[in-house]
């Protein structure tokens, strides 16, 4: 067959393209009506089959499920409402149809509903990361006046420090770079961290700011920069109406001068001592970890909360030494002792069954027993053992081991076979023992809960108890960072910092105003008249209630962006076809 066969007359368009190429749809619509046995047979409107095979497509190109595919249908249908809406409305028909025909053209020189990646790219505002990091706290402040209006605002607030990692591929990086973990990988590679503060009572961003480890001298003589920048967060949720009442980190932030600050009142001053936010970390440990939760264990005396110390450099941290010197004591390396809440808890993270304090010590005694047990046996059995072979081989051997080098199969005698297992067994056992014994430290964890001064914690353990349990809500940190980078972020592959955390920001307030929306959504469905309940604990405000699981499908972070594509569309209408 000619190649002619295949091509249109000359001058003619090739309107067979569609029908010739995409004979999937027709494929797709033929099999969504196959029905088998095992399925009743209903009789749809005409139509039906291809709206269903729309909807499904949709729900493949936005990578989500049927019902983001159903509401960018939705809204494709509501943009050419407005647009019929327009061209009735105008007192010119003709020459609005006719304008909408030329600004709709496929082959228009300009795109009526968008510009050429250049022109985005030129109108990015080249903002600082101070200018950016205030950009988003002027958002959270509109957010909490929102939520505020609308009776959904808690008045304590529990605020998560964290910082979120992007790797930087550009051959050329500006020196501005750090050596970071992306996810869960053990290896380092060349990217920027950005450090984010969240409200995790109320699901939103409050600031980020990049993270720069390396301190002008001048900076050095006064708090941190990532405490300053703290310091500012809290004074905004302060002037959004609610108190911080505690602030959650990860094992970065155990750190003498975090507690030394909250001690003396600098994270919120001004706030009385009963205002001051708590701050919960988890303990940090080096080479100790291992003897002290054993040691811990062991000792039936030890209570669930205990006051530790945390060491201070007067050296290193200048701007607090005053204060420390007039308030702590000094340990054996001439460095202040800052005082915090050592809290214990067991079988926190994903047991069904957790344990008490007092089972999990009983355990660790029955452990302890019986490495002592094989440990005193094993050189016994082992001197047995060589003894033996010693006289009925005639040459010394070495003790049997449980490496990777294969065991002996071949023996002297009954008895060379029966000392050579036994010491075997006691190994086994031995490992058997330590497994348990490193399951039962796996199951034990310390947080670090700051003090107030004057504060003995073991006279009211349930109190920071309580505050350690807590500190699941910074997991919300986590999931937020999660939602921008995979929902909301704008993939690039600037050297820059500012550029990157610009992208970030973005990510941040449309993520904002996501769980803004939602929450009306969720509190428009709560106060019904059966309904009158609040997104808090009300007898421990800064905890939030997950209403979001009492319903079935609120409002999805693929929804919500594909209406505000609607209604930027819906704009560019309103805005053109009003003249006529």
């Amino acid at each position: 067959m000619e190649a002619a066969n295949f091509l249109p007359p000359t001058g003619e368009p090739y309107i067979d393209l569609a029908a010739g190429n995409y004979k999937a749809f027709d494929q797709l619509a033929e099999l969504l009506s196959t029905r088998t046995k095992r399925q009743a047979t209903i009789e749809h409107e005409p139509g039906t089959r291809e709206k269903a095979v729309n909807t499904l497509l949709s729900g493949i190109l936005l990578g989500a499920g049927l019902n983001a595919g159903n509401e960018l249908l939705a809204a494709i249908c509501d943009v050419i409402h407005a647009l019929l809406e327009a061209l009735t409305a105008a007192q010119d028909r003709d020459g609005a149809l006719a304008d909408a025909m030329e600004a709709f053209c496929p082959q228009a020189r300009e795109s009526f509903l968008a510009v050429h990646r250049t022109t985005v790219d030129a109108m990015l505002p080249h903002l600082t990361r101070a200018e950016m990091d205030r950009t988003i706290e002027g958002e959270y402040l509109a957010d909490m006046a929102e939520l505020g209006a609308a009776r959904a605002q808690s008045p304590a607030v529990t605020l998560v420090i964290d910082s979120t990692a992007e790797r930087a591929k550009s051959k050329h990086l500006n020196g501005a770079f750090s050596y970071i973990n992306v996810g869960q990988k053990k290896t380092w590679e060349r990217g920027f961290n950005f450090s984010s503060i969240y409200d995790a009572t109320h699901l939103l961003f409050v600031g980020c700011h990049h993270v720069d480890y390396r301190l002008k001298e001048g900076q050095k003589r006064v708090l941190r920069l990532w405490v300053q920048d703290l310091q500012a967060k809290v004074a905004a949720v302060r002037q959004a109406g609610s108190l911080v009442a505690v602030i959650e980190g990860d094992r970065y932030y155990f750190a003498g001068e975090f507690y030394a600050a909250s001690y003396f009142g600098l994270l919120d001053p001004g706030a009385p001592a009963r205002e001051q936010p708590r701050l919960v970390v988890p303990r940090k440990f080096t080479r100790e970890k291992e003897s002290f939760k054993w040691n811990y264990l062991l000792d039936p005396e030890q209570p669930e909360v205990f006051t530790d110390f945390l060491n201070l450099s007067p050296y290193t941290h200048p701007a607090l030494r005053e204060q420390c010197g007039a308030e702590f004591a000094k340990g054996a390396k001439g460095q202040y002792q800052v005082p915090y809440a050592c809290v214990a808890l067991v079988d926190e993270y994903g047991c069904a069954n957790p344990r008490t304090l007092g089972e999990l010590r009983g355990e660790a005694r029955k452990v302890q027993a019986g490495i002592k047990r094989c440990t005193g046996a094993l050189p016994a059995a082992d001197a047995k053992y060589l003894a033996h072979y010693a006289k009925v081989a005639g040459q010394h051997a070495a003790a049997p081991g449980r490496g990777r080098g294969a065991k002996r199969v071949n023996f002297k005698d009954a008895t060379d076979e029966r000392l050579y297992l036994a010491c075997l067994r006691l190994r086994d056992n031995i490992a058997s023992w330590k497994k348990k014994k490193a399951g039962l430290l796996d199951s034990l964890m310390f947080f670090a809960v700051s003090l107030r001064p004057g504060e003995d914690p073991t006279a009211h353990p349930g109190t920071f108890l309580a505050l350690a349990r807590d500190y699941h809500a910074r997991w919300a940190i986590e999931n937020g960072f999660r939602d921008v980078k995979h929902l909301f972020l704008r993939p690039g592959r600037s050297s820059k910092p500012t550029r990157r955390q610009f992208h970030l920001m973005v990510g941040m307030l449309l993520y904002n105003r996501w769980h803004l929306q939602r929450m009306r959504e969720m509190l428009e469905l709560y106060r019904e008249p059966a309904w009158n309940k609040r997104p808090y604990d009300p007898h421990r405000p800064h905890v939030r209630r997950k209403i979001e699981r009492e319903f079935g499908d609120v409002q999805s972070a693929r929804c919500y962006l594909i209406r505000l594509w609607a209604c930027g569309i819906k704009k560019l209408i309103e805005g053109s076809f009003n003249k006529f």
